[in-house]
C-alpha cells in the first residue's frame, strides 16, 4: 500500500528536481545552438563579405573567422559562468532563507 499512496501522491521532489534538470539542460542545448549559429553568421558576413570563386577562403579569411568566433565564444563563456555564478548565489541566498529563488 506504501508504494501506491507514494504512487497517488505524484511525482516526488526528486523526480521534479531531475526533470527540472533535463528541462534547463535542453534549453541551454538551444539556447547554444542559436548562438553558435549567431556566431557563425556574424563572424562569416564580417571576415567574407563576398564568397570567392571556387569556394575557398584564403589564409587571411580563415584567419579572420578563427578570431571572431573564439572571441565570440569567450564572450559567451564569460556571461554564461557570470550567470551560473548568480543563478548559484540566489539559490542558495533562497536556501539559506528557508525558501526558493
Amino acid at each position: 500500500p506504501r508504494a501506491e499512496e507514494a504512487a497517488m501522491d505524484g511525482p516526488s521532489s526528486s523526480d521534479m528536481q531531475q526533470a527540472a534538470a533535463q528541462a534547463l539542460q535542453t534549453v541551454q542545448m538551444q539556447a547554444g545552438m542559436k548562438i553558435a549559429q549567431s556566431a557563425f553568421d556574424t563572424c562569416f558576413e564580417r571576415c567574407v563579405p563576398t564568397v570567392p570563386s571556387g569556394g575557398k577562403l584564403d589564409h587571411g579569411k580563415q584567419m579572420c573567422l578563427s578570431a571572431c568566433t573564439g572571441a565570440y565564444f569567450s564572450v559567451f563563456q564569460v556571461a554564461t559562468e557570470t550567470v551560473q555564478e548568480k543563478a548559484r548565489s540566489a539559490a542558495s541566498d533562497g536556501a539559506a532563507h528557508g525558501g526558493a529563488w
